[in-house]
Parts: C-alpha cells; sequence; structure tokens
C-alpha cells in the first residue's frame, strides 16, 4: 500500500509547481540571511530555511528522474528539456509579472541547473538548443548566472549561435551597454564583465598550442564582438563633452590587461589589433588637416585625457618595438585615423622609455623609403611624425628646426642624394606651403635644403613661396625687435622677438611714464613691422584687469597720440570682452584659479602633489607612462615659468644647447635668482618624492628616469642644475640627511646615463689673484657625475664616510638600470674610491690577513678591533666592482699621505692594522707572482720604491689646496699636535727596509759599479727634473725644484738606516769604485743645494753619512774584521774626492765628535779610518787658538788640496769672530807663522787670494747689504794680489774651490769681484805688470770675457740664490760696472807691448769683446 501511494504521488508531481515551491524558500532565505547580518541570533533560522530550500530543489530533481524513469527516456535530456522549457517560459512571461518574482524563479531554475550540472544529470547540448529556437537572445546577466553554474558555457553559447548573425549582434550590442553601466556599478556587474570579457578573450586570441583548441569561426565572431565594444565605446566617449570627459575604453583595456587569468600573448595579440583598428579606423581628417592640428589640439598636453588614457592602457601589453612595426604598417596603408594617430606618437614618446628614440629609427625608415620610391604618403607621415615627436620637447628627438637641418640643411645629409628625389622633395615641400604653421616654414626657410647648383633654382622658388606665406601670417622668417631686444644670441620667432620688445617697451613706460623713442621711431619708419608685428603682439586678447595695469596705460598712450589704428583698438576691446565671456562660461573655480595664480605658483603646486601621484599608482603595471604624464606637466609648468621670466629653454640637440657648462663655483650669485628658485623646487620635490617612494619600499627608477629626461630639455635649468647639485654633494654634504645624499646619488647616476643628451662640464675656480683658471689635470669636459666623484675628498673621516654613502648610493640605484650598461655609468674614480674606504673603515671587508714569506712582523686584524659603523650595500658594490677597479699601490699612498690624522675615523691602531693589511695582503702579493725568495725581496724593494718616491713627492708639493689643509693648518710636514700620516708611511718604509736590505744572503757581492738603492732613486728623481724645458724663467723655476728636491731627500735620509747612502747591505760593503754615486752626489746635488754656510754642508747630512760609515765598520769589525782596509779605502776616498766634506766635518767638528770618536776608537792593529782628517783637525785647531806653538804635519799626509783646505776651514773659524780688514791682515800673518813650515808661502797666498774672492762672492749674493765685510776681504785680496799678482790666474782656471766646493753662482762672479779688486789703489802695479806679462794680461781678458758673458746672460740683478728673496738696489753688474772695467783693460792695452799683446791666443781672443779684439789686432798691425 505504501509503495503505492508513493507511485501515485510520483506520476501526479509538477516540476513547476515543485519549482514555485522551490522559488519561495529562496525569497526566505534571501530574507532572513540579510536578517542575520543584522541580528545574530536569527542565524538558526536562516539554517532551518537554507535546509528546507535544498530539501525542495531535491524534490525538483526527484520529479526529474520519475519523469525519466516512466517515460524511458534518460535523465539528461528529461532535465534539459524540462529546464529549457520553464526557462523560456520565465522569458517569455508577460511584462506586467512582478520582477522579484521573476528574479526568484529564475535564481531557483539556476539552482536546479546548477545540481543537476554538478552531478552530471544535464544534456547542455540539448538544452541550448531548445533555449536557441525558442528565445531570439538572452540577457547578458542570465548568460553569465548559465555560464558560473556550468550549464551552459558561455563559449558553447556563442559557438552554437554563429549560423546566427543576429543573436551574436544582439550579444555584443548588449555588452557594449553593459560595459557602459557597469564602469561605476558594484561588484556584481564588475565581475560579469570582467567574465564575459576573459571569455570573449580566449576564444578570439589564444592558440592552439597554449592549450585551447578554438573554432576559428568561433575565434573571428569574439574578436569582431570585442572589435564592435571598443568602437561603441570609443563612440560614446567622443560624444562626452571635454569638461566631463569619460574613459570608458581605457577602463575596458586596463581591465584587460589587469585580468591575471587572461594569457599575456592574447592580451598582446588582441591590443596589436585594436591599436590597428584604432590608428586606421574612419576619419575625415585629411593629411592638410593634421598638419595644421597637430601642434595645438593633439600634443600630449592638449589631446583629450580619455585618448591619452586610452593608449596608455593599450600600449603597456605591446613590446615597445611590435608598436612601432604595428605604427608603420599603418602609415604604409592608405586609410590612417591622424588624430588618433598622432595622440599615440605622442603617447609613445611621453610615456615610454624608448618611444622618442624608436620614433627617431621609424621616420628615418619612412624618409629613406619615402624619397627611394617616391611615396608622397609616406613622406607626410615621417613629417607629421617627426613634428609630433619634437613637440613633446623628449630628449631623444630635436626640435623639428634642428631635425630639419640635420636631415635636409647639410651636404652630409643622407636622404636627398640624386636630382630626381631633391626635385620630388620640394614638390611635397611645395604643396606643404599652405598649411605648414609659421614655425615650420621658418625652419625650412633658416636651413634650407642642401643641393648643387643646378637645382638652385627649385629651392629658390619654394623659399620666396615660403617668405610670401611668412608675410601673410605678417610674421619675419628671421628676429627683428625695435626694443633692442634679443641679447641673448638665441634664434627667436618673429612673435617672439615681438612679444620681448613689448615687454621692453612696458617696462619702460612704467618707469618714466613716457612712449620709449624707439616705438615711436617705428610707427614711422618701420610702420610695416609696427603695424605687422609690434601692435599684434601688444594688442593680444586678455582678460583685463580691474584697475588698469602698465600695459593698459602704455596701449591708452599709444591711442592718444594716435599711433594705434581705431579699427585695430575697437577690435581689440571687443577680442577682450569675447575672451572673458568665453573664460568664464563654464569655467571652474580651479580653472579659475589657474588663470589667476603666477606661473611660479602653479609649478609649487604641481610639485606638492608628485610625492602622492607617484605613490597612488606605484603599484599599477601603467606606474612608469603615469609618472611621466606627472613629469610632463611638471615640464610644462616650468616651461610657463621660463617663458614669463622671457626666458627661451635651450635646445637641447643644437650647437649652444650641447656645449661645455662652466661651472664656477665662486660666481654662484650671477644665477638668475628666480631660475635657482625654480631649480631648488625641482630639486626639493623630487628629493621628497624619491625618499618617500623608498621609505615605502617602492621602486624609484620610474620616477628618476623621467626626472632626468625632462631635466634634459629645460636647457635653460642646466647651469643652475649643476651648480646646486655639486654644491650640495661636495661642499655641504656632509650637513645632508642619508635619504637626501641617496637621491641626490640617484638623480646624478641617470643623469650620466644619458650620456650626450646632457652637457659635459668644466670646473673653473678662483686663483689668489682673482683670475678664472682650469684646474690643473683635470680633462677638458666630463659628466656631472664624474667631476662630483673626482671632487669628492677622502681626507678626513666624516668627508670618507659620506663619499662612502655617495658610493653606496650610487651603486645601489645603478641596478634600476640595464644590467649591460651598469658597469660603465658609474665612473672609474668612484669606483676606487668604494674600493678604498670599504676596507679601510670596515675590516669586515678585508680579505684574511696573512703573508707566508713575512717572517718575524706579522699583523692580523684582532677579533676586538672596533669597527666603523658605516651602511653597507654589499649586493650592488660586490656585483660592479673588480680587482681592476682597486687604487695602485701609488694611488694608494698618495691618499693615505693625505689624510687628516686628527680627523680620521681610525685611531692610531685601527690605522696601523689598516696599513699592514694593505701592504701586506693587498699589495705585496701582486707585486711577487709568481712566489719565490727572490721575487719576494724584489718585490719588497719595489714596494719601498713606491713608498720612497710617494713620500718626496708628499714633501714636494708647494703648496696644499684648501680640502687637503689640516684643520690645524700645518702643512705636510710639519707636526700639527697630531700623529703625521708621513710619519707612518714612512715607518712602513722602515720596516721594509729592515726586511729587504739586510736579510739578502751574503754570498751576493754587489758589482762594483751598482749604486746603492737610496741614491739611485734620488738621482732618478733629480734627472727627471733636469729633464725640464729650457729658458731663463723655466730654468730658474727648474734650480727651485731641484733644491727643494734636495731638501726633502736630506730631511727623508735622516729617518732611514744611514748606511743606505753607502751601501744596500751591510754584509758587503762597496769597493772604492762602487763610491762613485755618493761623491756625484756630494760633490754635484748637495753642493749646489744643501750649502748652509760658505763651502759648509748642513750638519744633518754630514752627520748620516758618517753614521753610516760608523754602521759599515761596526758591522765589519763584528763579522769580517779582515775587510776593515775596504771601510778606510772608502773613508780615504770620500774624504779626498769630496773636499766640501772634508770642509764641512772640519767646521763641525765639535758636534761630530761622538761619531767621530768612536771611529777613532780602534785597536792596534785596525786601520785608523780618520787618521788624515784627525791631522787636518789638529792643523786647524791650533791655527785658531791664540798661542804662538807653530803645528806641523808630515809630508807623506800632505795632498794636492790639503793647503786650500786648512786655509780656508782656519779662515771660517777665525772670521766667526769678526771679518775686518785689519782682523782678516792679522789672520794672514797667524797663517804665514803658523803653516810656514807645513806649506810653501806661495801656496798659502794663493790659497788666501782665492778664499777672500770666493768670500766676497758669496757675501755678494747672500748679504748684498754688508758691504763692509765685502769690501775688508775685497782689500785683503787685493793685499794678497799684490804680493803675489799671478794668484789672479787661480781665478780663471778649474781650481778645488771652484770645482768642488762652491755653487756655479758663486763661482760666476769671480770676474765681478777680481775687476772690484783690480780696481782697487792696492792693485795699480798689478795692472801695470800686466802690460808685460802675457799670462797676466790674458788672465784680465779673460777674467773680462766672463764679466760680459755674465752680463749677457743675466736678464735680472743677481742679488741673491734661487730660493731667496731678492733685495732691492743692489745690483752687482751694471752696464756701470761694464764700462769701468772695459776701460781699464783698454789702457792696460794700450800700454801693453807688442809681445804681450801676441801672447792672447786664438781661443782667448776669439771669445773676447769684439772691440777689444779688434784694439789688439790694430795694436799689434801698428807696431
Amino acid at each position: 500500500m505504501e509503495q503505492a501511494v508513493f507511485e501515485l504521488i510520483d506520476r501526479h508531481q509538477s516540476f513547476e509547481a515543485l519549482l514555485k515551491e522551490a522559488s519561495d524558500e529562496v525569497d526566505c532565505a534571501e530574507t532572513n540571511i540579510q536578517a542575520s547580518q543584522e541580528m545574530p541570533s536569527l542565524a538558526k533560522a536562516t539554517a532551518s530555511c537554507q535546509k528546507s530550500l535544498n530539501l525542495s530543489i531535491d524534490a525538483c530533481l526527484s520529479c526529474i528522474r520519475v519523469k525519466s524513469h516512466i517515460s524511458g527516456t534518460p535523465i539528461t535530456t528529461v532535465a534539459a528539456l524540462e529546464c529549457a522549457k520553464q526557462l523560456c517560459h520565465l522569458l517569455q512571461e508577460v511584462p506586467h509579472t512582478k520582477s522579484d518574482e521573476k528574479k526568484r524563479n529564475t535564481q531557483c531554475l539556476i539552482e536546479v541547473l546548477r545540481s543537476l550540472a554538478s552531478q552530471q544529470l544535464l544534456n547542455r547540448t540539448l538544452f541550448i538548443q531548445q533555449l536557441s529556437s525558442k528565445v531570439e537572445a538572452l540577457p547578458l546577466e542570465l548568460l553569465w548566472q548559465l555560464h558560473s553554474c556550468s550549464a551552459v558555457s558561455l563559449d558553447s553559447y556563442l559557438e552554437c549561435s554563429l549560423a546566427r548573425p543576429a543573436v551574436l549582434q544582439n550579444f555584443g550590442e548588449n555588452l557594449s551597454a553593459f560595459c557602459l553601466r557597469a564602469d561605476g556599478s558594484d561588484e556584481e556587474s564588475v565581475k560579469i564583465k570582467r567574465g564575459v570579457l576573459e571569455v570573449l578573450l580566449r576564444c578570439g586570441y589564444s592558440k592552439s598550442e597554449e592549450g585551447y583548441d578554438i573554432d576559428q569561426r568561433l575565434a573571428t565572431a569574439c574578436q569582431d564582438i570585442l572589435d564592435r565594444i571598443v568602437l561603441d565605446l570609443l563612440k560614446v566617449q567622443n560624444q562626452t563633452s571635454d569638461s566631463a570627459p569619460s574613459d570608458h575604453v581605457a577602463k575596458l583595456f586596463e581591465m584587460i590587461r589587469c585580468n591575471p587569468s587572461i594569457d599575456k600573448d592574447a592580451i598582446s595579440r588582441f591590443s596589436k589589433r585594436q591599436l590597428q583598428s584604432l590608428l586606421s579606423g574612419c576619419s575625415n581628417c585629411e593629411v592638410t588637416t593634421a598638419i595644421t592640428k597637430q601642434h595645438d589640439h593633439w600634443t600630449y598636453t592638449k589631446a583629450p585625457s580619455s585618448h591619452t588614457k586610452m593608449f596608455i592602457q593599450l600600449l603597456l601589453t605591446v613590446h615597445e618595438k611590435q608598436i612601432c612595426s604595428v605604427l608603420q604598417e599603418v602609415l604604409e596603408s592608405k586609410k590612417i585615423n591622424w588624430q588618433l594617430t598622432l595622440i599615440l606618437v605622442s603617447v609613445f614618446c611621453v610615456c615610454f622609455r624608448q618611444g622618442a628614440a624608436l620614433i627617431k629609427g621609424l621616420v628615418a625608415n619612412l624618409l629613406r623609403e619615402s624619397l627611394e620610391s617616391f611615396r608622397p604618403l609616406l613622406l607626410h607621415a615621417a613629417f607629421l611624425l617627426a613634428r609630433q615627436a619634437a613637440a613633446e620637447g623628449s630628449c631623444d628627438f630635436p626640435s623639428y628646426t634642428q631635425w630639419f637641418k640635420d636631415q635636409f640643411g647639410t651636404a652630409s645629409g643622407p636622404h636627398l642624394t640624386s636630382s630626381k628625389a631633391f626635385t620630388f622633395f620640394m614638390e611635397f615641400l611645395n604643396s606643404l606651403v599652405p598649411h605648414e604653421p609659421v614655425h615650420c616654414l621658418k625652419a625650412h626657410v633658416q636651413h634650407p635644403p642642401y643641393t648643387t647648383s643646378k637645382s638652385r633654382d627649385v629651392l629658390l622658388d619654394y623659399v620666396a613661396l615660403a617668405k610670401t606665406r611668412l608675410a601673410d601670417f605678417k610674421e619675419s622668417w628671421q628676429t627683428s625687435d625695435i626694443a633692442g631686444a634679443s641679447t641673448s644670441g638665441k634664434a627667436q620667432t618673429g612673435n617672439q622677438s615681438a612679444m620681448e620688445a613689448v615687454e621692453i617697451a612696458v617696462t619702460h613706460y612704467e618707469k618714466t611714464g613716457r612712449i620709449q623713442d624707439r616705438v615711436l621711431q617705428a610707427s614711422i619708419f618701420r610702420r610695416p613691422y609696427y603695424i605687422g608685428q609690434f601692435l599684434p603682439a601688444l594688442l593680444t586678447p586678455r582678460m583685463l584687469p580691474d584697475i588698469p595695469d602698465s600695459k593698459m596705460k602704455f596701449i591708452e598712450a599709444l591711442k592718444r597720440d594716435e599711433k594705434v589704428p581705431l579699427p585695430m583698438y575697437n577690435k581689440y576691446t571687443e577680442a577682450c570682452a569675447t575672451e572673458l565671456a568665453a573664460i568664464l562660461e563654464g569655467v571652474s573655480s580651479e580653472d579659475m584659479n589657474e588663470m589667476v595664480t603666477a606661473p611660479i605658483d602653479r609649478l609649487q603646486d604641481c610639485l606638492d602633489s608628485l610625492p602622492q601621484n607617484v605613490i597612488k599608482e606605484s603599484t599599477q603595471a601603467s606606474h612608469y607612462a603615469d609618472v611621466s604624464g606627472y613629469i610632463s606637466l611638471i615640464s610644462r609648468r616650468v616651461s610657463a615659468v621660463l617663458e614669463d621670466l622671457n626666458i627661451l629653454p635651450a635646445d637641447m640637440h643644437s650647437t649652444e644647447g650641447a656645449s661645455t657648462i662652466l661651472l664656477d663655483i665662486g660666481s654662484g650669485s650671477s644665477i638668475e635668482p628666480t631660475i635657482m628658485q625654480v631649480t631648488d623646487m625641482l630639486l626639493g620635490c623630487f628629493c621628497k618624492t624619491h625618499m618617500v617612494t623608498a621609505k615605502d619600499g617602492l621602486s624609484c627608477a620610474a620616477l628618476v628616469e623621467c626626472f632626468t629626461s625632462m631635466l634634459a630639455t629645460q636647457g635653460a635649468l642646466h647651469l643652475p642644475l649643476y651648480h646646486r647639485l655639486f654644491t650640495l654633494i661636495c661642499h655641504q654634504g656632509k650637513t645632508l640627511a642619508e635619504d637626501h645624499i641617496k637621491s641626490l646619488a640617484s638623480l646624478l647616476l641617470h643623469m650620466n646615463a644619458l650620456g650626450e643628451r646632457l652637457p659635459p662640464v668644466k670646473l673653473q675656480t678662483h686663483s689668489t689673484h682673482g683670475q678664472k683658471q682650469q684646474q690643473d689635470g683635470e680633462p677638458d669636459q666630463m659628466s656631472l657625475l664624474n667631476l662630483v666623484s673626482k671632487n669628492l675628498q677622502l681626507h678626513t673621516g666624516d668627508a670618507m664616510k659620506l663619499t662612502l654613502k655617495f658610493c653606496d648610493a650610487v651603486f645601489t640605484y645603478a641596478s634600476d638600470l640595464p644590467e649591460s650598461r651598469q658597469s660603465q655609468v658609474i665612473p672609474q674614480v668612484l669606483k676606487q674610491k668604494c674600493s678604498y674606504l670599504r676596507p679601510r673603515l670596515d675590516p669586515a671587508y678585508r680579505p684574511e690577513f696573512a703573508l707566508a714569506s713575512r717572517q718575524s712582523t706579522c699583523f692580523s686584524p684582532s677579533s676586538s678591533q672596533t669597527t666603523v659603523s658605516v651602511d653597507r650595500s654589499t649586493e650592488g658594490a660586490t656585483k660592479l666592482l673588480s680587482s681592476q677597479d682597486q687604487m695602485t699601490f701609488k694611488e694608494w699612498l698618495r691618499q693615505e699621505l693625505r689624510v687628516h690624522l686628527c680627523q680620521d675615523c681610525l685611531n692610531q691602531t685601527q690605522r696601523k692594522k689598516y696599513h699592514h693589511w694593505a701592504l701586506y695582503s693587498l699589495y705585496l702579493p701582486q707585486h711577487r707572482q709568481p712566489s719565490s725568495p727572490e721575487n719576494t725581496r724584489t718585490a719588497y724593494k719595489r714596494v719601498s720604491t713606491d713608498i720612497l718616491h710617494a713620500l718626496l713627492d708628499r714633501y714636494a708639493e708647494p703648496a696644499v689646496t684648501t680640502s687637503e689643509c689640516c684643520p690645524h693648518e700645518a702643512k705636510p710636514c710639519q707636526s700639527c699636535g697630531c700623529s703625521s700620516s708621513c710619519q707612518e708611511i714612512l715607518q712602513l718604509l722602515q720596516e721594509l727596509l729592515s726586511v729587504w736590505s739586510p736579510a739578502m744572503p751574503h754570498s751576493t757581492p754587489p758589482i762594483a759599479s751598482d749604486c746603492p738603492w737610496l741614491l739611485a732613486e734620488f738621482g732618478a728623481r733629480l734627472e727627471k727634473l733636469s729633464k725640464a724645458g729650457t729658458g731663463s724663467e723655466v730654468d730658474q723655476k727648474l734650480e727651485l725644484a731641484v733644491g727643494l728636491e734636495v731638501s726633502n731627500q736630506i730631511m727623508l735620509s735622516h729617518s732611514l738606516p744611514p748606511y743606505l747612502l753607502l751601501t744596500d747591505n751591510l754584509h758587503n760593503p762597496p769597493k772604492p769604485p762602487g763610491l762613485n754615486p755618493l761623491i756625484d752626489y756630494v760633490n754635484v746635488q748637495l753642493r749646489e743645494h744643501a750649502q748652509e754656510e760658505f763651502g759648509i754642508l748642513s750638519y744633518e747630512i754630514v752627520a748620516v753619512i758618517l753614521q753610516g760609515v760608523l754602521q759599515l765598520f761596526t758591522h765589519t769589525v763584528q763579522t769580517e774584521p779582515t775587510r776593515l782596509n775596504n771601510v778606510a779605502a772608502i773613508v780615504d776616498r770620500l774624504l779626498q774626492e769630496c773636499p766640501i766634506f772634508t770642509l764641512s766635518v772640519l767646521s763641525h767638528w765639535e758636534m761630530l765628535n761622538p761619531v767621530i770618536g768612536q771611529l777613532n776608537a780602534t785597536s792596534s792593529n785596525q786601520p785608523r779610518l780618520l787618521a788624515s782628517l784627525n791631522q787636518l783637525h789638529k792643523l786647524v785647531h791650533s791655527i785658531c787658538r791664540t798661542d804662538s806653538q807653530t803645528c806641523y804635519m808630515s809630508p807623506d799626509r800632505i795632498q794636492a788640496n790639503t793647503c786650500i783646505i786648512v786655509v780656508v776651514s782656519s779662515m771660517l773659524q777665525l772670521v766667526q769672530r769678526t771679518d775686518s780688514f785689519e782682523d782678516l791682515a792679522n789672520f794672514e800673518v797667524k797663517l804665514y807663522q803658523k803653516l810656514g813650515e807645513t806649506f810653501k808661502k806661495d801656496d798659502i797666498r794663493r790659497s788666501l787670494f782665492e778664499y777672500h774672492v770666493a768670500q766676497s762672492a758669496w757675501l755678494m749674493i747672500t748679504c748684498p747689504t754688508h758691504t763692509s765685510r765685502i769690501e775688508a776681504h775685497c782689500q785683503a785680496a787685493g793685499l794678497v794680489l799684490k804680493e803675489q799678482p799671478h794668484c789672479l790666474m787661480d781665478c780663471t782656471g778649474l781650481t778645488m774651490l771652484r770645482r768642488d766646493v762652491l755653487q756655479k753662482s758663486v763661482t760666476s762672479l769671480y770676474s765681478v769681484v777680481c775687476f772690484r779688486i783690480l780696481d782697487s789703489y792696492f792693485c795699480l802695479g798689478v795692472q801695470q805688470q800686466a802690460t808685460n806679462d802675457h799670462q797676466l794680461f790674458a788672465t784680465i781678458v779673460q777674467l773680462y770675457t766672463s764679466l760680459v758673458h755674465l752680463h749677457c746672460q743675466a736678464n735680472q740683478p743677481i742679488t741673491a740664490l734661487p730660493g731667496q728673496e731678492t733685495t732691492g738696489g743692489h745690483q752687482l753688474l751694471d752696464l756701470k760696472f761694464i764700462h769701468s772695467s772695459l776701460s781699464m783693460v783698454q789702457k792696460i792695452i794700450v800700454r801693453s807691448s807688442r809681445q804681450t799683446l801676441a801672447s792672447v791666443n786664438a781661443t782667448i781672443s776669439a771669445g773676447t769683446d769684439p772691440e777689444l779684439r779688434n784694439m789688439i789686432t790694430q795694436k799689434l798691425k801698428n807696431g
């Protein structure tokens, strides 16, 4: 019975009734869900209603199963038929049916279909066929619901509708309407729109290899539907007003681009198709119209924002090169929408990195193809694209004038290579003349196409036509003004010149209340210009202020004087009223504020909004395009400010725009204050935006790249920009925050990446005389980043930290650049400084410190070493730095020697450890490859040589710059209360010498001619200095430089082992021939540059040499006593061949006594090293005593120079007490008495005479004001000469004093002193004796010859040694003295015998004065 009852119920169930019952449950469930959200206590009721709904749906499914069972029809077929029937019934219900009820029924049926589909109980194909046969078009929302519940997929529905175009058309129209509604509607509508578009994109643009097997007919249908949607939205978009623009197409493209479920390649194919469709779409715009409108209506800033946004979203999904390919395909077709094409070009140039460069290449291709195939359409396209790109002011595309000049205005132009091509091109230009804008006509006239003489007439015809057209515009093809405007030298248009003239005239009227005379003259004598350009520029319509301004008053003054035609004035007033009405009609408050706000205030407002705009769009894929758009607006604002200041932006691609920036830090005040204000505003805004963006962890690449590109186009800002950036980093860097430094470093890096698009810079400084001069050693020009990198200082700890922060920032932001360019953009000097600073400031960057060959002394960084706190960006630096970027050892030494230790960030211990690491772990291993004992010694020696030269170079620097000055104002070799950097580097040299010099094997004896290492390096430096140029001024500077070098060498030798002057190795003392370098050094360099008194070297150098001898002697006594004779031979040769050294030892005997005492303390079986020197000292000492005891010296000890050495040494000690004439005479008597038994009296006299002559010459140079002392020595010499006239001959010979003791500057004055002596009354007898003594006569003639040569060679009076200040008023050699000496010689010649005159040899006669030579010859002839 029970079973029968259930079968009865099943047979009489109605699917429609069950469905209606379920729809009521749907209403109940929705109501309770909304209520439970407001009242959580109703959650149980909601669950109960949902359970009832599920039961109702199960009942519907059970009914379908029963019908299938009873009829024997498959359940999938029954389900499809029943559901299709009910759905068609719902769609065909009468209109008065309530929409809510219809919605509930539909929703219930969708749930049933969902359940059937999930259980695989629905025949989808039959269901679609039933729907299509009974319903013409399904609503879009219903289609999406069927698609979502897997009942009817959207692509299946479209595929079934391929045979019914009306259905597809209706579907497209519905989707277009839905897209318009869904732009601002709820999330559900947006979801439907996104889902439908996804299906259409997948079906229309997917490839089989991407996993989709799409019917080609379906793909074509989907593509057509998408095309229709885009065109419908674009049509609606174009119909909206400019005051309320709509972005329907841009939003559609953005939704497709941002959908992650759609394959990127499919999106790219869709975008390229839409790009082709838009650019080749229907347009009524002809080429001539495009030429007229493109500059004023279709640039990036003037085109509708809906169009620019549309192209930005569209181009973001296509590769940049593919964009150019599509553009070229469109341009080669005959159907072109010029408005959209040119707007696309603007968007591409402004918002995409390579846009302008690719357009430049495309234009070149179009030009080449058009002139080769003579296709006017391609030539039109090339010119339109070139003008459009030039109008955007990109740094990658030149101005139109420069572009036209580069392509056609020179003989090297690549296009007009034949007469046929030139004729075709000129016909093209002629056709454009009626439609050309003024600036293009001027460019063509000012830079006409290059042609040969054969085609000259064709060109002249065009130029005449263009000038006529310019005259129609009342424009001049060249600059013309009336007020002295255009003084900048830059090319201006007629309008610009006239506007500038108006500004000057108005300013003059405002100041004086009178009309400028030039304006009055122009109104009479230059009336065409006055009426055609000046008055139109003055009477430009504008919104007149309530209170008349200066311009209104000026116009009224001209009107009163009848200088303005009445029709023109009336037209001006009407135009002003019309302008005001047009401005006020429908204008927004924002636009009104912009009109009344100053340009610089508008710029400030735009800059203030940049940080928010950049951060807001930073997460979008269109970030670069959006940022580029903002920066383009800023660029327009900057140009407005410059135009307000009557400053024309420099053309970056002209010769003037690309010229070198002369950066003069001392004349920053000469920059226009407003321009500097604009520069500061831009830099401040950039740094703020960069810091905010970086703080949020976002990429700053787009911001920096767009900002630098904008700066490249603003030529008027280059000088203040370079000035401010250089000052901020190099002069004020210590006061900047770290984020600020990073911002500026990023900006400088990307500016450097622009290469030639930004001008190079040359730094100028002011000398002490106030004149500008270029820094020594600087190249002619370099990039700003290179200049900043070179001028970042490393002398103090703070400066090092600043430089390292800057380096880290540069390396960090270099990763934003293409990998192939990263290393090229960073200057080499910056890499070197970074490689130097990292290990110096932080031990963590130092590799393991070890040196295998280092024996006893090995320093390694301690684990407790204090680490200087610095920020590190290892990733970028490690990637871009290599071992080749390290400083060389010489560069490292040069830098370390310039560190101010009083402000170093390392203490002495840390610095010492760093120095040892750098020396033993970094540089020494580089010098000893391959590793071997011999290579190790050679490496030590080479490194020692580098340190030696670095120290001497540092000592030789005449004056340190301000940046290198110690804070305590100490010079390099002076102490400033802190440890000297030179001293610490010198300690390294001492340490190295202690390793390699004594450690050389004893079995390697030096070659006899070997030069000691130290003297070899000293000699090499002096030889290098001696190769300088010739000339008196150069020679004098060279003499000063050599003197300073010798002085520094002496000072350095005090701090080194003294034996290095004799030998490199104490184990191998030099043989006597090996002493030649030291002898030459003493007799040449020290003699000329190291005398502190007459014939005496400084105590320091004498002590060093003797200490070296003592070290050699002591070491020989301890190791090989048998070789002491060699040491004795060395000492004897040194004393014998270096008389100045012997004189110096005798003079400093008391101070040298400790060293001399050790050398004399030898045993009886050892040779006495200083035996002869001791005898000389005893002899001199006995002379200087007051007793009358005589002294004696054995003849075997007396040598050729012994007498002169004893006499000079004795006189030098005696004259220290007094040097009056009487005392000198007494000293001579004493010498005769003491030395009479040892030396011949004639030898004593000759030595005394030369001493007095030499001492007089010395005093003339060193103490020219001590005339009494000079006169006393001259008188003393005169008395000696009176007794022995032949002493005079020693003054022309090569005596010991002249050859080995005195400087050349002293001996060159012998002739001057001798003639002063001969002119005294003591020597009248000598003059008389010379008339009969041919040797004495020849000597006097030879002395006069030397006197004349000395006068001819001297360009100025000889009054001081090199390096000493000249004392004025003490000229030693003048014409008066020359004439007096000549007169004396002439008298001697007159009184001389013929035999005496004949004795003058040919050499002396040829070299003497011609007047004297003729006189002697005449006297000999006359007998």
